[in-house]
């Protein structure tokens, strides 16, 4: 996911995904579209990672964290 509009070294937003779930597909495909970098993390659901929950209370999917939210 990413496009030529961000500068080199700059903090990416973060989209905390996961493959299968229709609704992060979609997230997925409005980030792609709209050109914005981000860097996508895959979501293990038997394993989440601590910073997803962190970053979503409710550890939901298609979760967008801005650069430095955490």
């Amino acid at each position: 996911m990413s496009a030529p509009d961000t500068a080199p070294g700059a903090a990416l937003p973060t989209l905390y995904s996961f493959r299968r779930c229709p609704y992060a597909m979609r997230a997925r495909l409005a980030v792609l579209a709209s050109g914005v970098r981000c860097e996508l993390r895959e979501v293990v659901l038997r394993d989440k990672a601590p910073a997803f929950l962190d970053a979503s209370p409710k550890a939901r999917f298609r979760w967008w964290s801005p650069p430095g939210a955490m």
